[in-house]
């Protein structure tokens, strides 16, 4: 998720939880594609999602640019990977 709720001129990545189902849903919805069927395979998705995937929020200052959150986002991901058991 990425927000341009940061304050300075710096790039953080920061955990989401509890996670805000609407952020998983939110740009899913189509009202042209709303079967019971598939809303419901949507929100199962959602579910399982929520539950087995960790969310994470990158927060910048807009001044900050798209080079210093894609750093952030690749040293976190570097540090996630190193401290994850093998």
């Amino acid at each position: 998720m990425l927000s341009g709720e940061g304050g300075g001129t710096g790039v953080t990545v920061r955990p989401v939880d509890p996670v805000d189902p609407g952020l998983l849903l939110g740009s899913a919805f189509l009202p042209y594609l709303a079967g019971p069927d598939r809303l419901r395979r949507q929100l199962d998705m959602a579910a399982a999602i929520a539950a087995g995937v960790p969310l994470f929020a990158v927060d910048g200052a807009r001044s900050a640019g798209p080079a210093a959150a894609a750093d952030a986002v690749a040293e976190h991901a570097r540090s996630s990977v190193a401290g994850a058991p093998a």
